[in-house]
């Protein structure tokens, strides 16, 4: 995940890079799908195959994942699509209790960052990445919006 504050009223987490290389090879995927379409039509690929690798390739392209938090509707939003809405969260900044790192001892690619609602109940933001980079944003996200950070260590 990567943290961009876009204004003083509005910033993003997203995946950064990852994004880039899924469109990059999304566009190759889907390349190659509209030029198999012709063998498809004379009938030497099955039209299950490239239907498959032509939703491959459309998934890579279109396929985004984003938090946004918005200081002037006081809401964090997650927003994950493909060619359609899959998910849209709007979580008011009242309703958050803090922002958490959860990391385990022995492992540095499994951290979490959630956020901890006054409810008790936990809002996923990044199921796994590294923790160094996970606290980081997870500071700045924080700092942001202006609730305490917590990290939690499990072994």
């Amino acid at each position: 995940m990567s943290f961009k504050q876009i204004s003083n009223e509005l910033a993003v987490l997203n995946k950064g890079s990852k994004i880039f290389v899924a469109r990059f090879i999304g566009v190759f995927i889907t390349l190659i799908g509209a030029a198999n379409l012709f063998s498809v039509a004379r009938g030497d690929m099955p039209l299950f195959v490239w239907a498959s690798v032509t939703t491959l390739g459309l998934i890579g392209l279109f396929g985004s994942y984003a938090v946004w938090v918005d200081k002037r509707k006081q809401a964090v939003t997650i927003r994950a699509k493909m060619l359609f809405p899959i998910k849209a969260k709007h979580i008011k900044f009242g309703d958050i209790e803090a922002v958490v790192v959860d990391e385990r001892m022995l492992d540095r690619h499994d951290a979490r960052l959630f956020l901890q609602l006054t409810n008790g109940d936990r809002f996923n933001l990044a199921p796994k990445g590294f923790k160094k980079r996970l606290e980081r944003d997870g500071e700045d996200l924080a700092r942001f919006i202006d609730i305490p950070l917590n990290v939690t260590y499990k072994q």
